[in-house]
């Protein structure tokens, strides 16, 4: 039974290699709405998280304290260190007052079942032949 499993979810994560390069290959499909479901499977881009970057941490910590005094102690440890995590939870206005930006918020394609127990099985053999390729690779 094993081996026949192994198979299976090699096959998905050629299939779903398969539907990754075509979903990015085609973004002008996925402009508005950016997923759409297909046979059960929400296909599309949807929108990192990015990470904050902060060019001068000085600068930085006097701009939260001047823009954001009531924010400080939670956005700044007291050893006078950004909290990157915290920053996180800011408005892109509110990290440009303080010096900060957002980077590496792209599109990125993903691929999720909807569904039933039946596709949460699917999903757990995505889950494998997505280890799988990323093995691969």
């Amino acid at each position: 039974m094993l081996p026949g499993i192994q198979t299976a979810a090699a096959d998905v994560a050629a299939a779903q290699g398969a539907l990754f390069e075509t979903v990015k290959q085609s973004p002008s499909l996925f402009v508005k709405p950016k997923t759409m479901v297909i046979y059960g499977v929400r296909v599309g881009f949807k929108k990192e998280k990015g990470k904050v970057s902060i060019s001068n941490e000085e600068i930085t910590i006097r701009l939260i304290r001047k823009h954001l005094p009531d924010q400080a102690e939670s956005l700044i440890q007291t050893t006078d260190k950004v909290l990157k995590n915290a920053l996180q939870q800011l408005s892109g206005a509110e990290l440009k007052k303080i010096g900060a930006e957002i980077q590496a918020d792209t599109d990125q394609v993903f691929i999720k079942p909807v569904g039933d127990d039946i596709d949460k099985f699917v999903a757990a053999l995505l889950e494998e032949g997505e280890a799988i390729l990323k093995e691969a690779v």
